[in-house]
């Protein structure tokens, strides 16, 4: 008669060299094994998650097969492991545990640039959105890594876990698309998982283009003539937005005044009053060149002034008579002289028209000019 009351130990091994199985493991054979000291051929009752499964202990080990279609079966997550043996005497064994993760699913990648089209200075936050871990198998540091880029350059990524940032600076002097791509087989989850091709471009001009063309001016006015009491508008009319460089006191002016200049751009306006009591002449507004600019620092040229004559003198007129008195049936001839020709503005058809008569009639005026 024999007597044993001494219990079997049992251990479960690591499973899948890390205790996570991902999607390349699980289309293959997944082994579950371990080590009792309970007596050759005792059987090792193991649950996978829902899966029952038996192994036997042989020289002190024991393991099992899982296949790939049992351990696709599996719902993805934590799976714990339980084995039970029992020695010869009926000796149980405290149970042996393990928790297993499976994970099957390929981690994805998203890059997204803040700016996708950048000009010279210009820059892109470039965001990397992971939705399972990468860890340690994806890294960049400025210069090599994970990341292809087909031009310009990308600092050093940092952030953690999910999210990491790099800053994209385009190539200098030049035009084009950056492509930042990173391949499925340069980042895996914690499983071990490869991940999928992700890329994303970014568009930028960073030629600088030398302006060295003057700007030009053209002076033009609504009216072409002025008398007395009117004003003309006058538009200055730039070819290149002269900013703050072109003031009142870059326009010279004669037999006249110009009021303040306003807006804003190409195009600035004033109103031109004449000198008051000038005989007939021409207004002049010009701009000399070199008083003004454009944004790159090119001098202007002239504005040269727009035809503007003007009259702001009243004409006067003499009447005069050839006779001082007049008797029965004499006639007197009246002579009517103007400082400046009236031409059809001065009428009398010998009834009616500019001229009052009183004790007498006067025939119809003849003569032109003054």
């Amino acid at each position: 008669m024999s007597y044993d009351r001494t219990a079997p130990t049992l251990a479960i091994d690591t499973v899948a060299i890390d205790d996570k199985i991902n999607g390349t493991e699980d289309d293959n054979t997944v082994i579950i094994s371990g080590i009792s000291t309970a007596e050759n051929g005792q059987n090792v009752s193991v649950n996978v998650g829902s899966l029952s499964k038996t192994a036997t202990v042989n020289n002190g080990v024991w393991s099992l097969s899982l296949a790939s279609s049992e351990v696709q079966g599996l719902t993805e997550g934590s799976i714990s492991l339980t084995a039970n043996v029992s020695d010869v005497a009926g000796n149980a064994a405290i149970p042996a545990t393990k928790t297993v993760s499976y994970d099957r699913t390929a981690p994805t990648l998203t890059i997204s640039p803040s700016n996708t089209n950048l000009g010279a200075g210009g820059t892109s936050l470039v965001t990397f959105t992971f939705t399972e871990d990468p860890g340690s198998s994806f890294i960049w540091d400025g210069n090599a890594g994970d990341i292809t880029l087909t031009s310009g350059f990308l600092s050093a990524i940092n952030g953690s876990v999910l999210t990491k940032t790099a800053v994209f600076t385009p190539q200098s002097n030049a035009a084009g698309n950056a492509i930042i791509s990173v391949s499925g087989s340069n980042y895996s989850d914690l499983a071990g998982n490869s991940g999928v091709l992700a890329s994303s471009s970014i568009g930028y001009n960073t030629i600088v283009v030398t302006d060295t063309t003057p700007p030009s001016l053209t002076i033009t006015s609504d009216k072409s003539t002025l008398k007395a009491g009117e004003t003309a508008a006058i538009t200055f009319t730039f070819s290149e937005d002269p900013g703050s460089s072109f003031v009142l006191g870059d326009v010279v002016v004669s037999n006249g005044s110009l009021g303040a200049i306003s807006g804003t751009g190409l195009t600035r306006t004033a109103t031109f009053t004449p000198t008051a009591g000038l005989a007939s002449g021409n207004a002049s507004i010009s701009v000399t060149s070199g008083t003004y600019t454009d944004a790159a620092g090119n001098t202007g040229g002239a504005g040269t002034t727009p035809s503007l004559s003007i009259d702001t003198l009243a004409p006067t007129l003499a009447i005069t008579s050839n006779v001082s008195t007049v008797k029965v049936g004499e006639t007197a001839t009246i002579t009517f002289t103007f400082s400046e020709d009236p031409g059809s503005t001065f009428a009398w058809d010998g009834s009616a028209g500019d001229v009052v008569v009183s004790n007498g009639s006067l025939g119809a005026i003849s003569g032109t000019g003054l």
